[in-house]
């Protein structure tokens, strides 16, 4: 029976676009390039697949020599193994690390990393927007994610599942905290292709204490994350054990040294470029919770950089034009039977 693969935080049509010129900041295609999936406030991209059709520019090392300088919200079971960030920011919260290690992770749960800020928060990764908006440097923040798990045959080991949500706030009280979630946006695990996070409403603004539904129910609020790809000449998915595989595997399932994923949120994005000291709004918190993990050492960080607001189409004779299928349900029941 053949087997069926989901392509997290993945894309269902590639239309290959002209390979952004990188300096020292990430540049991601713009939405409407074919490389990007809404899951909620958030557009997600797909290194692995980025770095095979734009380029090396996608293959974003993590380890501690890479990300040093950068924004580490989590890290590694110590928290502190990749850097210290910077003043008026928590450091790293501590992931779960190593086989017969705890099999979730929640920031509400977890202690909460030095150091004591004004307006801490216990159950969240908090930061002055001063402090990030300095380190930005006039970019945005680009969520990158790691995705470390059991790299077995069995592609099911390799997927976990997470959910995020930011929130800037004003510590004075002064104006209405807004949200940005990641979710699922069909609850079952799944984004959509095409989809707008203008759209998407947070659950946070009917219910600010709103707790997402979990894994263990359906529907779930939770994304589901990684696992190898394959795809036909005709860039529809296949087993990878097949005689039709053209292109890859593609894992996502790459270690705690190598991102995985690229998550923006642009209305984020738009609130922290017009942001000055002006504003009402002077906190930002982020929130994780990912379940089903089985070796640990999943990271999340920021890095500056900016996303393309037009889709720079090569020269006909280099048209590449493909179709991915996101086959998301059949997976998710057998992750569930599993």
């Amino acid at each position: 029976m053949k087997q069926y693969i989901l392509i997290p935080l993945l894309i269902i049509g590639i239309f290959v676009v002209a390979r952004p010129e990188r300096a020292e900041a990430l540049v991601l295609p713009s939405a409407d390039s074919g490389f990007a999936v809404t899951y909620g406030d958030f557009y997600s991209y797909s290194l692995p697949i980025l770095q095979d059709f734009l380029g090396s520019d996608y293959n974003i090392l993590s380890n501690s020599g890479h990300i040093k300088n950068d924004v580490v919200i989590a890290t590694g079971v110590s928290g502190t193994d990749v850097n210290l960030n910077f003043t008026d920011m928590d450091n790293a919260y501590p992931t779960p690390g190593g086989t017969g290690s705890s099999d979730t992770f929640d920031t509400g749960t977890t202690a909460d990393p030095a150091p004591a800020l004004d307006n801490d928060r216990a159950d969240s990764w908090d930061s002055t927007i001063a402090s990030l908006v300095n380190f930005l440097g006039g970019q945005s923040p680009i969520f990158l994610f790691n995705n470390n798990q059991t790299n077995s045959d069995d592609s099911i080991d390799q997927n976990l599942w997470i959910w995020a949500q930011v929130e800037i706030w004003s510590s004075a009280g002064t104006a209405n905290s807004q949200y940005f979630e990641l979710t699922s946006t069909n609850g079952d695990g799944s984004g959509t292709f095409g989809g707008n996070p203008y759209d998407y409403e947070a659950h946070a603004y009917d219910n600010p204490s709103f707790t997402p539904s979990t894994p263990d129910t359906m529907p779930t609020d939770y994304v589901l994350s990684g696992g190898n790809v394959c795809l036909d000449g005709g860039g529809a998915p296949v087993d990878c054990g097949s005689s039709e595989v053209v292109y890859g595997p593609y894992s996502h399932n790459l270690g705690s040294d190598r991102a995985a994923y690229a998550v923006v949120a642009p209305e984020l994005n738009d609130l922290l470029a017009d942001w000055d000291g002006d504003s009402p709004y002077d906190m930002l918190s982020i929130k994780i919770k990912m379940s089903a993990l089985n070796a640990g050492g999943e990271q999340a960080y920021i890095l500056p950089g900016t996303v393309q607001t037009t889709t720079v189409v090569p020269e006909p004779s280099t048209w590449l034009l493909m179709g991915l299928g996101l086959l998301c349900l059949p997976l998710v029941r057998r992750f569930r039977r599993g």
